[in-house]
């Protein structure tokens, strides 16, 4: 049941199909929406997805001479990620060519970021990659830590960071 004097609400947008999106997403709520608001306060709705825009997923894998998936993107909601941390410990022995963490992009497979192996050489490296206008990764997808050896001798670690948005409610920060 709708209030008889619904709290007005802002929207200071131009994009027209933006603004229907939102008003048919807001109508949804307006049961749960506080009946009186001190005058003190202003209710706000952001519109813009890249104002106040925090990290809210962390995830983490190890691996050693085999590949290990990171996070799974969801099939509805859009990831964008943030950072990719990446580090790598190998003996003298281990013969790898590269440890990576990989995505897709615009249905391109990607190494977002890479460490080449020194074959025959004891390595510990460890490199980060932060963006600062975050990456929209497929949906459906994996981001994976994959380690490219012949022997076994190694562990990679990888750390990502990122933010989803439900594509039915705002616009793509792609677009931007």
């Amino acid at each position: 049941m709708r209030s008889p004097n619904p709290t007005p609400i802002i929207i200071k947008n131009n994009d027209i199909q933006i603004t229907e999106q939102l008003v048919a997403k807001l109508e949804q709520y307006t049961d749960q929406l506080p009946k009186t608001i001190n005058p003190n306060l202003q209710m706000t709705l952001e519109v813009n997805p890249w104002l106040q825009r925090q990290a809210t997923i962390v995830k983490n894998a190890s691996s050693g001479a085999t590949s290990a998936t990171i996070y799974a993107t969801p099939a509805l909601i859009n990831f964008y990620l943030c950072s990719v941390s990446l580090s790598v410990i190998k003996d003298v022995t281990a013969t790898s060519v590269k440890t990576a963490v990989n995505a897709t992009i615009k249905g391109t497979a990607t190494d977002i970021l890479a460490i080449p192996g020194i074959t025959l050489t004891v390595q510990n490296q460890s490199a980060t990659i932060t963006f600062d206008k975050p990456i929209p990764i497929d949906n459906s997808t994996n981001i994976t830590l994959t380690n490219s050896t012949n022997a076994a001798n190694i562990l990679a670690n990888a750390t990502i960071t990122g933010f989803e948005v439900d594509p039915t409610i705002t616009q793509t920060l792609d677009n931007n």
